[in-house]
Order: structure tokens, then sequence, then C-alpha cells
């Protein structure tokens, strides 16, 4: 059986370092974005290293100081000699093309990690120890974690921020609640906060049997039907049936074990019909899986995404949450953890 070999590109990595020796430019905007394992030829893995070094001392980056450093480092001779470093100069005639090589570069090594978490993902599925939902979450995780590789520049200008500013206040002024957000019903609320707002995490907090799912659901179909905003519901305590009746409940206004036993006044059987029909042309999306991490939450609201534009997600609630890590030193910790990933999450979307 033939070997293949792994996706690697030598001449764009030559690129890359012969563009980081000629250009100090070059060097801010590669060494952000590069780290040293992307390289596949392990000598220039240390020729970069050594840029790195040369780069964060703020001293000046050529064949001359470059060859120096190697040698203080004992590698010289391993990524070939000054000759080498020469060869690598004279690969590229200018840096202005350095950004193209670059990205080649990263995207062979992200290929290359592919297959590396491919082949982790095989040899624990074949790991009789391993269940099947610890080997998924462990494959989501490691894809996850690939898909954050490609580091962005998210630099903007004053000017294109307070624009942006401006366009949400406009927008305010043509809606007729005066609301920056999607509106939670509340008027007060609302005035306070200004309703919810994309990349917001809002903890609602109280003592057990205080009302706060009670609540929580009146902003679903406050937001649903007054502001038209769809809206994603993660129950872990409650089945989706039993939310549904409290929403019924709530929007006919008759007591929900009076419609469980149906006994009900004719009056009062129009009500929950007309409320049925709101409720059933509201945007509102459940899910009540009880083992819920934030791997699932992200995974499934991204797949709800391409159905619905949602203006609020409710997690009912968050201490049922697990962080899906193997080891944990303790319930705050990961408590700790889970709403740092779910505010990290908000900001994303």
């Amino acid at each position: 059986m033939e070997e293949k070999i792994p996706p690697q590109d030598i001449d764009a990595e030559q690129s890359v370092l012969g563009s980081l020796m000629i250009s100090q430019d070059a060097t801010a905007l590669v060494i952000p974005k590069i780290k040293a394992e992307y390289f596949y030829k392990y000598a220039h893995r240390s020729i970069y290293k050594a840029i790195v070094n040369l780069f964060q001392k703020n001293e000046p980056i050529d064949l001359v100081t470059l060859s120096n450093e190697l040698k203080k480092l004992n590698e010289l001779e391993d990524v070939g000699g000054r000759s080498y470093l020469a060869e690598i100069l004279n690969t590229v005639p200018t840096a202005a093309n350095v950004e193209h090589y670059m990205n080649i570069v990263i995207e062979k090594a992200i290929l290359r990690q592919l297959i590396d978490a491919g082949t982790e993902i095989v040899n624990h599925s074949f790991d009789d120890s391993e269940t099947a939902e610890g080997v998924l979450e462990l494959s989501q995780q490691l894809i996850l974690d690939l898909s954050k590789e490609r580091t962005k520049d998210n630099f903007v200008h004053l000017k294109d921020v307070l624009m942006s500013v401006v366009d949400d206040i406009h927008n305010v002024y043509d809606k007729d609640n005066k609301v920056l957000g999607a509106s939670s019903g509340f008027k007060d609320l609302d005035n306070l906060i200004s309703g919810f707002q994309p990349a917001n995490l809002i903890i609602l907090a109280a003592r057990p049997a205080m009302g706060k799912t009670a609540l929580a659901l009146n902003f679903a179909l406050n937001t649903a039907t007054l502001d038209n905003g769809a809206v994603a519901i993660f129950s872990l305590e409650m089945p989706k049936e039993q939310i549904a009746l409290r929403m019924l409940s709530s929007e006919s206004k008759i007591d929900s074990a009076r419609i469980k036993t149906a006994n009900m006044l004719e009056h009062e059987y129009k009500n929950l019909t007309q409320a049925l029909g709101r409720l059933s042309e509201a945007p509102i999306y459940i899910e009540d899986t009880p083992e819920l991490t934030p791997l699932d939450l992200k995974a499934k609201t991204r797949r709800l995404l391409t159905q619905a534009d949602i203006k609020l997600l409710i997690i009912d609630y968050l201490q049922l949450m697990k962080s899906g890590k193997r080891k944990v030193e303790n319930r705050f910790q990961e408590v700790s953890e889970i709403v740092r990933e779910i505010k990290a999450f908000s900001r994303e979307f």
C-alpha cells in the first residue's frame, strides 16, 4: 500500500519565512496568525521560533540576526546552516504576497490536524471502554477547536462602530415600543435594559419556587408574540409538553390543572382555542434534552439558526447543565466554566 504524504507546501513555507526576513510589517501580520507547528518541515519550525524570539525582543530580522539567534539556540546547523537561510531569503523578491503564502501554510496545517483528529476519533471508536456519546462529544470538541484555529483581526475603527450604534438608534425610533433589543413585554423592565439585546447573557436568579420559569416563559411568549422574534427554549427540568401546557395556561388565562381535566366553562374553552391558535403561530422552539453541555447547546443552536432568526435563547436552568469535561475539580468551577462558555457563545452569535 502506497504511503500517503500529509498535506504540505514547502515552497509556501519558505516564502513565508523569506518574507519575514524582508519586511517587519509582514512579521506583524503573520505572527498573530501562525504557530510554529503549522510548518510541516521541522527546520522551518525552528527558524520561525527564532524569528518570533527576535520579534519579541524588538530586534531586526534579517540573515545576520537570524543566523546569530539560531546559533545561540544551537540550531543553526540543524536547520541547514546559513546557506539554507540565504536560500530561503532568495525564494521571494518581495513580501507583498506574504498573506497568500501564509493562508496556504495555515490551510495545509489545518488539513493535517483534521487527519490527526480523525485518527484520534477512530482510535477512541475502537476502544471498548468508550461510549458512543463520549466519542461523539470528543469528536465535536476536536472539530470545534480546529474551527477556531484561524485567528481573525477584529480591530474596527471607532467611526464604523459609531455608525452601527446610530443605525440601532434609528431603528428604535421606527419601533412602537422604543426598545433597542427584543421586548420582554414588561414596560418597566424594557425601560431599564432596553429589551434583550444581542450578545447579552442575563441570569434570572431567585430562590426555589419563586416563579423564575414562569417569568422566563412570559419573556418567551412576549418576545415571540409581541415582538415577532424567534425564541429557543432549552428545558432541562421540564418536558416540552409541560412547557407548552404552562404557556397555553398563561396565554388563555386558565389554570393549567383545569385545562388538564377539561374542567372549563364554554367561554373559557373559546379562550383556550384562541390562545392555541396564537401560540401555534408563535416562533417558539423547545428542546427538552435533560443532559445538556455547552457543546450541545452550540451545536443545536447552530442547526436551529439555519431555520429561524433567534432573538432570545432561554436555558432552564443553568445549574442542571454539565460542562462535558471528564475531570472537574468542583461544581463551582464547573458552573463558572459553563457560564463562561455560554457568554462567549452569545457574543459569537
